[in-house]
């Protein structure tokens, strides 16, 4: 038997998938974030090693039976920290075909019909990465939660507690999310979340997981979070719109959802859609893409010969 290994590596979490050449998922591994920006190379070595060898682990004849594997990592892009990952992997799976690739280009992989268009990525960072009919690549945004990552989950949970302690400064109107985001962390006042935020080593999933609570608000009709999440959109849409104008793409350009705030929750979703339609960027057709991993194993399968469908 021979098999495929897809890896999505991103700021949360680190998810790999083993297929046979038909397609079928075999094997599946979960582990913590594998972002090099974030974490550092050796201990994202180490969670893409506890992802593929749990994915791997009931794979007859394992490693040697692996064909293909491509890792789509968040945070590497640069021909040198390639090499970094493609050292380690070959190392690992010296018989396979090895694709290192960035994480955006998963999901354009396996929720664009033809391989070719936009990939948005709202998770706990963002990212946008096209491409066109020509293969041209580009990409916008993805520049960590310090000085990027507009409209990400980070970006809307830093928001979301910005808006808590201007409603309590009576700076701005009072919000659910108030309740919620003290709910979240067992407080019962404002003033406490200073010593959360800077004395307990918050870390940007943390903050990255109140977009949940502000897609609940909005979703209860606060206008504060209906705000943000609308804030949110037109940043997306405006790093769509700099992928676009790079690549030339005019009319339908097909377009792949990925990342929780935008496949978990359908607010910002519509919003973006709807403001990239406005602008005259018109996305279609639009695909939630709930496992890029999978877009990783048809790069793997399609570099050597193979064509991989899933259900």
């Amino acid at each position: 038997m021979e098999y495929f290994l897809g890896v999505d590596g991103g700021g949360s979490k680190t998810l790999a998938l083993a297929s046979d050449t038909t397609g079928k998922i075999i094997g599946s591994g979960l582990s913590p974030s594998s972002n090099y920006q974030s974490v550092g190379f050796e201990p994202a070595i180490t969670s893409l090693d506890q992802a593929i060898s749990k994915a791997g682990s009931h794979l007859s004849n394992y490693p040697e039976s692996i064909k293909a594997i491509c890792l789509g990592l968040a945070g590497v892009d640069r021909p040198d920290e390639k090499k970094l990952f493609e050292d380690w992997c070959r190392g690992r799976f010296p018989k396979a075909e090895v694709h290192i690739v960035n994480d955006g280009r998963l999901v354009l992989a396996a929720g664009t019909p033809d391989d070719w268009g936009i990939a948005c990525i709202s998770g706990t960072g963002s990212i946008v990465y096209g491409v066109n009919a020509s293969g041209q690549f580009e990409r916008s945004g993805g520049w960590g939660y310090l000085i990027g990552d507009e409209g990400s989950g980070y970006w809307i949970g830093k928001e979301a507690l910005r808006a808590v302690v201007k409603a309590y400064d009576r700076r701005s109107p009072k919000t659910q999310l108030t309740e919620l985001v003290l709910q979240h962390w067992n407080l019962t006042h404002p003033t406490q979340l200073l010593k959360v935020i800077y004395r307990s080593g918050l870390n940007p999933p943390d903050v990255a997981h109140l977009s949940i609570l502000v897609e609940q608000a909005a979703e209860l009709g606060d206008r504060v979070s209906i705000q943000i999440l609308s804030n949110a959109a037109s940043e997306l849409c405006a790093t769509i719109k700099s992928v676009c104008k790079k690549l030339r793409l005019y009319g339908n350009i097909p377009c792949a959802l990925a990342g929780g705030v935008l496949t978990k929750g359908k607010i910002t979703a519509e919003f973006l859609i709807n403001k990239c339609n406005q602008s005259g960027v018109l996305l279609s057709p639009v695909c939630l893409v709930v496992e890029p991993a999978k877009g990783a194993l048809r790069i793997a399968s399609k570099s050597v010969g193979y064509l991989l469908e899933f259900d």
